[in-house]
């Protein structure tokens, strides 16, 4: 399934290498050791796109965990890949229901307004 959206990278300069550098006083940290946490992507979905994504992640992935919150209606999911290796977290909500985000004093309104968010990361397994 293809989807297009705007990617959200939370980076960190954390890595090994990094704080072997800090710790012997050195400054010339680079952008190359800038590491990404996680990536989000940030789309919008209709009702039956978003049963047509349930359907391709049944193939290789569980869901663990589905959430339903109320206000304002959305539904937060957790996934593990069949293997082990990935776990994923997303959301869906109705498209037209304003974001959760929206009035939150943080982050207010500083994610793109797509109605489904999906977070893949490694488990180290």
């Amino acid at each position: 399934m293809e989807m297009e959206g705007r990617v959200i990278a939370s980076c960190r300069f954390d890595g090994p290498a990094v704080l072997r550098k800090i710790e012997r006083g050195e400054q010339d940290i680079a952008l190359s050791d800038l590491r990404s946490d996680f990536e989000n992507l940030f789309t919008t979905l209709s009702e039956s796109q978003f049963k047509q994504f349930l359907g391709f992640l049944e193939t290789n992935w569980a869901i663990t965990k589905k959430t339903p919150h109320t206000d304002p209606p959305y539904d937060l999911y957790e996934a593990v890949s069949r293997d082990g290796k990935l776990k994923a977290e997303f959301s869906f909500r109705t498209p037209g229901v304003p974001s959760p985000s929206a009035s939150d004093p943080y982050y207010g309104g500083k994610f793109p307004d797509g109605n489904f968010w999906v977070r893949v990361q490694r488990t180290g397994a």
